[in-house]
């Protein structure tokens, strides 16, 4: 009776781990996806996305940033994957973190 109560336990914890990792969200942001979005928020910004640099992946695969220095502007962004909302966008600018609004 004990072995069939350790049996039953451990295949229920067995269950309980697989389906946590199909239920569980993981991180899958792209760095396509990520430009995306900050190309988004560089037209709604009216701002030339040539100036836009290249990618930096956080290993995690969660976060991807991105620098923009252009038309008068330094900024850095920052795209984090929010697996249940999509993809959700910081950003940083430089000038006014530096010299105040």
């Amino acid at each position: 009776m004990r072995m069939l109560q350790i049996v039953f336990i451990g295949g229920a914890i067995g269950i309980a781990l697989i389906a946590y990792s199909f239920l569980s969200p993981s991180c899958d942001l792209t760095p396509e996806l990520a430009r995306n979005t900050v190309n988004e928020e560089l037209r709604l910004e009216h701002l030339d996305p040539r100036y836009l640099g290249p990618p930096d992946v956080d290993a995690s695969g969660c976060t991807c940033s991105f620098s923009y220095s252009g038309q008068g502007r330094e900024l850095e962004y920052i795209v984090l994957d929010d697996p249940i909302h999509g993809p959700k966008i910081s950003t940083w600018d430089k000038a006014k973190q530096l010299n105040g609004p």
